[in-house]
Protein backbone atom coordinates (compact mmCIF):
# COMPACT_ATOMS: atom_id res chain seq x y z
CA UNK A 1 0.00 0.00 0.00
CA UNK A 2 1.68 3.39 -1.21
CA UNK A 3 -0.44 6.08 0.46
CA UNK A 4 1.22 10.04 -0.24
CA UNK A 5 2.39 11.84 2.96
CA UNK A 6 0.00 14.82 3.46
CA UNK A 7 -0.50 17.13 6.71
CA UNK A 8 -3.45 15.84 9.16
CA UNK A 9 -6.29 18.24 9.74
CA UNK A 10 -7.27 19.05 12.94
CA UNK A 11 -10.05 16.90 13.01
CA UNK A 12 -7.75 13.85 12.34
CA UNK A 13 -5.13 14.78 14.71
CA UNK A 14 -7.65 14.53 17.61
CA UNK A 15 -9.12 10.76 15.96
CA UNK A 16 -5.29 9.82 15.73
CA UNK A 17 -4.75 10.79 19.37
CA UNK A 18 -8.24 9.13 20.32
CA UNK A 19 -7.33 5.71 18.78
CA UNK A 20 -3.24 6.24 20.77
CA UNK A 21 -5.57 6.66 24.26
CA UNK A 22 -7.66 3.57 23.45
CA UNK A 23 -4.63 1.61 22.38
CA UNK A 24 -3.30 2.73 25.90
CA UNK A 25 -6.44 1.18 27.11
CA UNK A 26 -6.35 -1.95 25.41
CA UNK A 27 -4.72 -4.13 27.84
CA UNK A 28 -6.45 -2.28 31.06
CA UNK A 29 -3.50 0.03 32.07
CA UNK A 30 -1.98 3.09 31.11
CA UNK A 31 1.27 3.63 32.53
CA UNK A 32 3.04 7.01 32.68
CA UNK A 33 5.37 5.52 29.43
CA UNK A 34 2.74 5.12 26.99
CA UNK A 35 0.87 8.33 28.38
CA UNK A 36 4.38 10.25 27.69
CA UNK A 37 4.26 8.77 24.22
CA UNK A 38 0.78 10.05 23.32
CA UNK A 39 2.09 13.22 24.93
CA UNK A 40 4.73 13.31 22.22
CA UNK A 41 2.71 12.38 19.15
CA UNK A 42 0.43 15.35 19.87
CA UNK A 43 3.87 17.20 20.62
CA UNK A 44 4.55 16.16 16.79
CA UNK A 45 1.82 17.52 15.06
CA UNK A 46 2.84 20.47 13.23
CA UNK A 47 0.20 23.35 13.42
CA UNK A 48 -2.91 23.83 16.10
CA UNK A 49 -1.62 21.04 18.20
CA UNK A 50 -4.48 18.85 20.03
CA UNK A 51 -5.67 19.60 23.35
CA UNK A 52 -4.34 15.67 24.34
CA UNK A 53 -6.46 16.68 27.93
CA UNK A 54 -9.90 17.06 26.28
CA UNK A 55 -9.34 13.86 23.84
CA UNK A 56 -8.59 11.89 27.04
CA UNK A 57 -11.56 13.08 29.01
CA UNK A 58 -13.98 12.09 26.08
CA UNK A 59 -12.62 8.52 25.68
CA UNK A 60 -12.97 8.45 29.57
CA UNK A 61 -16.48 9.44 28.63
CA UNK A 62 -17.13 7.16 26.10
CA UNK A 63 -17.46 9.50 23.81
CA UNK A 64 -14.79 8.57 21.86
CA UNK A 65 -14.74 5.09 20.60
CA UNK A 66 -12.89 3.08 17.96
CA UNK A 67 -15.29 3.53 15.36
CA UNK A 68 -15.91 7.00 16.07
CA UNK A 69 -12.51 8.18 15.53
CA UNK A 70 -11.61 6.50 12.34
CA UNK A 71 -14.69 7.82 11.18
CA UNK A 72 -12.96 11.20 11.55
CA UNK A 73 -9.40 9.73 9.40
CA UNK A 74 -10.27 10.93 5.90
CA UNK A 75 -7.12 10.07 4.24
CA UNK A 76 -5.28 6.92 3.96
CA UNK A 77 -2.19 9.10 4.90
CA UNK A 78 -3.79 9.70 8.56
CA UNK A 79 -5.61 6.04 8.80
CA UNK A 80 -2.08 4.46 8.08
CA UNK A 81 -0.44 7.46 10.67
CA UNK A 82 -3.75 6.29 13.47
CA UNK A 83 -2.37 2.68 12.99
CA UNK A 84 1.33 3.40 13.19
CA UNK A 85 0.98 5.18 16.10
CA UNK A 86 -1.03 3.37 18.15
CA UNK A 87 1.24 0.59 17.43
CA UNK A 88 3.87 2.83 19.22
CA UNK A 89 1.67 3.51 22.43
CA UNK A 90 1.04 -0.71 22.64
CA UNK A 91 5.07 -0.71 22.39
CA UNK A 92 5.93 1.98 24.69
CA UNK A 93 6.61 0.20 27.87
CA UNK A 94 7.74 -3.22 26.17
CA UNK A 95 6.73 -5.64 23.41
CA UNK A 96 2.63 -5.24 23.20
CA UNK A 97 1.14 -8.19 25.23
CA UNK A 98 -1.93 -10.18 24.04
CA UNK A 99 -4.93 -7.69 24.87
CA UNK A 100 -2.92 -4.95 23.03
CA UNK A 101 -1.89 -7.18 20.01
CA UNK A 102 -5.59 -7.94 19.67
CA UNK A 103 -6.70 -4.30 19.69
CA UNK A 104 -4.05 -3.21 16.95
CA UNK A 105 -5.02 -6.10 14.82
CA UNK A 106 -8.96 -4.90 15.39
CA UNK A 107 -7.36 -1.48 14.07
CA UNK A 108 -6.04 -2.92 11.21
CA UNK A 109 -9.41 -4.31 9.79
CA UNK A 110 -11.29 -0.92 10.87
CA UNK A 111 -9.09 0.71 8.96
CA UNK A 112 -8.84 -1.44 6.37
CA UNK A 113 -5.17 -1.55 6.07
CA UNK A 114 -3.72 -4.38 4.03
CA UNK A 115 -1.26 -6.45 5.51
CA UNK A 116 1.94 -5.30 4.92
CA UNK A 117 0.82 -2.82 8.21
CA UNK A 118 2.08 -6.05 10.22
CA UNK A 119 5.37 -5.21 9.31
CA UNK A 120 5.47 -2.68 10.92
CA UNK A 121 4.06 -3.43 14.06
CA UNK A 122 6.58 -6.63 13.53
CA UNK A 123 9.44 -4.08 13.84
CA UNK A 124 8.30 -2.06 16.53
CA UNK A 125 8.22 -5.15 18.52
CA UNK A 126 11.53 -5.61 17.73
CA UNK A 127 12.69 -3.02 18.61
CA UNK A 128 12.12 -3.10 22.16
CA UNK A 129 12.35 -7.08 23.00
CA UNK A 130 15.42 -7.20 24.26
CA UNK A 131 17.57 -10.15 22.16
CA UNK A 132 18.68 -13.44 23.96
CA UNK A 133 21.73 -13.32 25.95
CA UNK A 134 24.01 -14.87 24.06
CA UNK A 135 26.48 -17.68 25.78
CA UNK A 136 30.14 -17.13 25.30
CA UNK A 137 31.76 -20.01 23.58
CA UNK A 138 33.92 -22.37 25.93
Amino acid sequence: MTTELRPVAQQEQQAILGICFLAAFADGLQDQVERERIQKIGDGFTADNPDAAAVYQEVLGGRVTLKSAISRLQTPSARTLAYEMAVCVCNADGAANDAEKRFLSELQQALQLDTTMKNYEQTAEALVTPAPAMTPPM
